[in-house]
């Protein structure tokens, strides 16, 4: 016989004419932000830096980038976005 976890939270909310689960809102939520994060990262300083990284290390590093830094912050970015 499966056993049941309870809620944590209860209740609904309504986006359009869908209801869901209160508990399934943090879920919609991350999900938002990750789509907006992604198409925003290219364009900042450190996401071109993660990009000229990736594509020559070695013209990356003569530019004068911290290479040892940047891969810190992708191996940062890249746990907190398992969570």
């Amino acid at each position: 016989m499966p056993l049941g976890v309870p809620s944590i939270m209860s209740g609904q909310f309504k986006i359009g004419s869908a209801y869901f689960p209160m508990d399934r809102l943090p879920i919609i939520i991350g999900g938002f932000d990750d789509n907006l994060a992604f198409p925003v990262c290219p364009k900042t300083k450190l996401g071109l830096a993660i990009r000229a990284l990736q594509q020559d290390q070695d013209a990356a590093a003569l530019q004068g980038m911290n290479i040892a830094s940047i891969r810190v912050v992708v191996w940062v970015v890249a746990v907190v976005w398992q969570r």
